[in-house]
């Protein structure tokens, strides 16, 4: 049976590191990655040099000076030479954002500065990465809040649903035990509401402004885009509408995926099987059940052909791709 073999290609669609490997994660700035070939992990260069020595169970793409690697079951930071940071290991332990990191001991979750000492005791069921300044954490009451870069309680742990920040905004919840929904907005990171949402089909994050809203239209469920004052900005008319990102929202019409630019223009054409997101001015795309994957530009021209089994968003100029052998 044929299986799936990760490359990296560059902006051109050339692959600059072959179909070769098990599984690998994205380049970093430095121009390294991880990559696994018969269950071990090693980094390398992109002339597919070793970067460093070290071999291990588990291995993530450096961010903020430092790599999530697992040795022995436990996981660790390394920095960008390959050298173990501090002593602390964690049953499990997130990529660094914002210079801090979730991580994990016995079941509870708590955060840890770049060099893995402690910033917040092990003490919550749940944690999510640090964004805007905020970590979106859970009590063992099933309460959410949020703590600031010191681990401190910034918004209390009060909220029945939660969401992460984005663009200094999340969106919250308040319900009954049954539960209905009493309250519901977008707080701003004092925890104060920008504005409520009561009644609303709200929950999408806010990004470049915006953010995805479900309303009743025309006795359907459509969903739009509203601004970060709460006002509708672009009207409910699409299946499906995804976060906006360098300019493009990916939103689905009648059963097709296509993009707007912020004031609501089609700019491309709905003619693709699957959402798609575009980072560095490229995005994967597909247009058939198990079909193969190209790239197209802002513009929704096809800038690389269809050739690949599996396609990923591009990171400092390369894209990892796969391809059956």
């Amino acid at each position: 049976m044929a299986t799936l073999k990760w490359g990296l290609i560059d902006r051109s669609g050339k692959q600059v590191v072959p179909c070769r490997y098990d599984f690998l994660w994205p380049v970093s700035l430095a121009g390294v990655f991880p990559a696994t070939l018969n269950g071990t992990w090693r980094y390398y260069n992109l002339d597919e040099s070793i970067a460093f020595p070290g071999e291990f169970q588990d291995a993530f793409t450096h961010r903020e000076g430092r790599a999530v690697v697992k040795l022995k079951g436990k996981e660790r930071f390394i920095n960008e030479c390959g050298a173990a940071v501090g002593t602390a290991s964690f049953d499990s332990l997130d990529q660094l954002s914002e210079g801090m990191s979730v991580a994990e001991r016995k079941g509870l979750f708590g955060y840890v500065n770049q060099d893995g000492t402690m910033v917040t005791p092990f003490h919550f069921p749940q944690a999510d990465a640090l964004s805007c300044g905020r970590g979106l954490v859970r009590s063992k009451e099933w309460k959410w809040g949020f703590v600031d870069r010191t681990g401190k309680v910034a918004i209390p742990l009060q909220f029945d649903d939660a969401e992460s920040f984005c663009d200094d905004l999340a969106y919250v919840q308040k319900k009954t035990d049954d539960g209905e929904i009493t309250e519901s907005g977008y707080i701003n990171l004092a925890g104060e509401y920008a504005f409520r949402a009561d009644g609303w089909g709200c929950g999408g994050h806010f990004s470049e402004g915006l953010a995805s809203a479900t309303f009743m239209y025309d006795g359907e469920l459509k969903q739009g885009y509203l601004n970060r004052r709460g006002e509708l900005a672009i009207e409910p008319q699409f299946d499906h509408a995804s976060l906006f990102h360098e300019g493009r929202g990916c939103v689905k019409i009648a059963g097709r995926w296509g993009a707007i630019d912020p004031s609501g223009k089609l700019v491309i054409q709905p003619r693709f099987k699957d959402s798609f997101q575009f980072f560095e001015g490229l995005a994967e795309f597909n247009k058939k059940d198990g079909g193969q994957y190209g790239y197209i530009g802002t513009d929704g021209r096809e800038l690389i052909p269809i050739q690949f089994d599996h396609a990923c968003e591009f990171r400092n100029g390369f894209a990892r791709v796969a391809m059956r052998q």
